[in-house]
């Protein structure tokens, strides 16, 4: 009688099973390897460390299976052809394809984050900036016309009647010039409502972690 502890084994139902915990392990594994190129900037690397994960992941599958019972059978003792036609090879065309678009998910899920995050932010200056822009254009205008007026005015030797038609001039312009600067006034408020809203939408986000 042998005197040595047999060690208790894995049981799993069938070969398929099997295959589908070593193309998981694979994956993760392929995954968590392509996160660490992403953060470290190896992608020169990448080849020969998916190479290496590969075989590793292989081996330690292989030590494994000496620890594995299927179907009640331990793996030693199943036939050589029933574990070779029911064990189909890692699809490592697919794999890559499915890394690759889930990659790709990634990546648009990422710009699109951003883009809810930082956009509402820049449109607010770029249209500060444009109405900042517009203002100084209008003032330039209205400088030219009262001097052109002015001109005019020297010309005509009409002081009285001159001065009343600037004062009507002013007087039309001055509501569009005060909405003008209501708005300027207004966007910088507006532009640090919507990042305080961020700030504290990440801050919510992180707590739901």
């Amino acid at each position: 009688m042998s005197t040595e502890t047999e060690i208790p084994r894995v049981s799993i139902d069938s070969l398929a099973q099997w295959r589908e915990i070593r193309q998981n392990m694979m994956k993760a594994a392929l995954q968590r390897l392509d996160e660490r190129i992403r953060a470290g900037g190896l992608e020169a690397e990448r080849e020969p460390m998916e190479a290496y994960i590969r075989k590793s992941v292989n081996e330690a599958m292989e030590i494994a299976q000496l620890n594995t019972r299927v179907n009640g059978t331990n793996w030693e003792d199943l036939k050589h052809t029933e574990a070779d036609d029911d064990m189909e090879p890692f699809d490592e065309s697919l794999d890559d394809a499915e890394r690759a678009l889930g990659t790709h998910r990634l990546d648009k899920e990422r710009t699109i984050v951003d883009s809810r995050l930082y956009r509402p932010p820049q449109t607010l200056s770029q249209v500060q900036a444009a109405l900042q822009q517009a203002l100084e254009a209008e003032d330039e205008l209205a400088r030219k016309e009262e001097e052109e007026l002015a001109l005019e005015v020297s010309r005509q030797g009409d002081g009285m009647d001159a001065e009343e038609e600037v004062v009507d001039v002013e007087s039309r312009m001055r509501p569009a010039y005060a909405l003008a600067r209501e708005l300027e006034q207004s966007l910088p408020i507006q532009l640090e409502r919507a990042k305080n809203f961020e700030a504290v939408k990440k801050e919510v986000m992180g707590l739901k972690r």
